[in-house]
C-alpha cells in the first residue's frame, strides 16, 4: 500500500471515530426530561404563592418558619411554600435520574449523572441550612439580606446549577443557552418586584399586587424552563444537530 494510500485510511477512520463520538454524544442527549420535570414542579408552586394568606405569615427573618431558605424571609412569606420546594427539589432530581435511566435503556448511551445529582444535593442542603448557620455565625448574616435570600428564590439556583451540570455533560450549547435565559430571569425576578411591572401595565394597586408579584415570581421562570424543555424535544424529535 502506498503512502498516500495509508494516510488516507487514517484520515478516514479518524473521521469516522470522531462521528462516532458525535453520535454517541448526540444518543446521550435528554435534557428535554429535567427541563419540562422541574418546570412543571416549579409552576406547581405558584398556585401556593397565590392561596397562602398573610395572616398567621412569621416576621421577617424569623426562623420560627420552618425552611426560610426556601419559603423566604420577607414578611408575609408562606412556611408551606419552603416544604413545597424541599420536596420539589428532590423530587425533580430523583424523576430526572429515572429519565435519563430509561433514556439509557432505548438509546444503549448512559449519561453520566453523579456531577448533577450531587449539585442537587449539596445545593439544597446550603439552602436549607445556611439561614440556621447564620444565627450561629453572625458573618453569614448578611447573605440573607440578598434579595434571592429573601424573597425565597433559592431554589432556582439550585435547579440551575443541576442543568449547568447536565449542559456540560451532554456538550450542549442549547440547554446551555436555556440555562443562562434561566438564570437571568430568575435573577431579573428576585431583584425586581413584580408587582411594579404589573401596575405599569394597568394592575390596580390596590387588592392581591403582592399575591400577583408571587406567582409572576415563580411562572416566568417556569415559563422559560417549560420553553426550553418544549424546544429541546422538538429540536431532537427534529433529528437536527444545532445542539
Amino acid at each position: 500500500m502506498s503512502s498516500a494510500g495509508a494516510a488516507g485510511n487514517a484520515v478516514g477512520s479518524f473521521e469516522g471515530l470522531a462521528g462516532l463520538r458525535e453520535r454517541t454524544r448526540w444518543a446521550r442527549r435528554a435534557s428535554e426530561g429535567p427541563l419540562l420535570i422541574f418546570g412543571v414542579l416549579m409552576a406547581g408552586a405558584a398556585p401556593l404563592s397565590a392561596g397562602a394568606g398573610s395572616a398567621g405569615r412569621p416576621a421577617a427573618g424569623s426562623l420560627s418558619s420552618p425552611l426560610p431558605g426556601l419559603s423566604g424571609m420577607e414578611p408575609g412569606q408562606a412556611p408551606i411554600v419552603g416544604w413545597y420546594w424541599l420536596i420539589a427539589l428532590g423530587l425533580g432530581y430523583l424523576l430526572s435520574v429515572l429519565w435519563y435511566r430509561r433514556h439509557a435503556h432505548r438509546s444503549g448511551v448512559w449519561a453520566p449523572t453523579t456531577g448533577f445529582v450531587v449539585s442537587g444535593v449539596v445545593g439544597t442542603a446550603v439552602v436549607v441550612g445556611l439561614p440556621v448557620l447564620s444565627q450561629m455565625v453572625p458573618a453569614l448574616e448578611p447573605v440573607w439580606g440578598w434579595p434571592a435570600g429573601l424573597r425565597g428564590t433559592l431554589a432556582f439556583a439550585v435547579v440551575a446549577a443541576g442543568l449547568l451540570v447536565l449542559a456540560g455533560v451532554e456538550r450542549s450549547r442549547l440547554l446551555l443557552v436555556i440555562v443562562m435565559v434561566f438564570g437571568a430571569v430568575s435573577l431579573l425576578v428576585s431583584i425586581y418586584h413584580a408587582e411594579n411591572l404589573l401596575f405599569r401595565l394597568g394592575w390596580p394597586e390596590e387588592g392581591s399586587g403582592r399575591t400577583l408579584s408571587d406567582v409572576v415570581t415563580v411562572l416566568l421562570p417556569a415559563s422559560v424552563l417549560l420553553g426550553g424543555g418544549t424546544i429541546t424535544l422538538l429540536t431532537r424529535r427534529g433529528g437536527g444537530r444545532g445542539e
